[in-house]
């Protein structure tokens, strides 16, 4: 794994193949820091293009300067962010996807997000996403399907209702690619169940 900047230091390089001065003042802040996959952050150089092309200003002011991000517009998805994060999905292929009803802004950033750092490029990565994939529609066929004599069912369908719920921690590997898969396929019961 790779720990690199999100905003780069150095210098910046736009869609139209432009540079811009980086954001040398976050060089040592750690909020700016990433872990990232060695392809993909390859891939991502020291793109970071903006909507609008309005760069946050250096202020020279930890305080100030995180209040001139918060009104800078990234295309590029930061990981670190949760309404970010909830904007990408996934196929049952396994390759990345926008989430479904966001806006024509969020699509855009969706898509370049995947391009930009070859989401979809790693075959080992997609095929890795699509097994998490099949595992959580097992689950989910398990859950469904389970039959028997009541207490058997009960005992099948809290096996997988609690499979899915390792799935989808937070800190589990792949977890949005099984929250987008329970999203698609799981019923609603099962569906609130796993995640409350």
């Amino acid at each position: 794994y790779h720990i690199d900047h999100f905003r780069p230091k150095g210098r910046i390089k736009e869609l139209d193949k432009t540079f811009r001065e980086g954001y040398w003042w976050l060089a040592f802040r750690w909020e700016n820091y990433r872990i990232s996959g060695q392809l993909l952050n390859v891939k991502k150089s020291d793109l970071f293009p903006l909507n609008g092309g309005n760069p946050a200003i250096c202020c020279n002011d930890n305080i100030r300067d995180d209040d001139c991000l918060k009104l800078e517009s990234p295309i590029l998805l930061d990981p670190c962010i949760s309404e970010d994060a909830w904007l990408i999905s996934f196929y049952e292929n396994g390759e990345a996807t926008h989430a479904e009803g966001i806006d024509n802004i969020d699509e855009f950033r969706v898509e370049k997000t995947i391009e930009i750092y070859g989401l979809n490029r790693v075959k080992r990565l997609v095929e890795n996403r699509m097994d998490k994939w099949n595992e959580c529609l097992m689950e989910i066929l398990s859950y469904q399907n389970a039959s028997g004599p009541q207490p058997l069912k009960q005992v099948l369908r809290a096996s997988a209702k609690n499979n899915l719920k390792k799935m989808v921690r937070y800190e589990s590997e792949f977890s949005s690619v099984a929250l987008s898969c329970l999203k698609r396929f799981a019923p609603d019961s099962l569906y609130n169940q796993v995640i409350n």
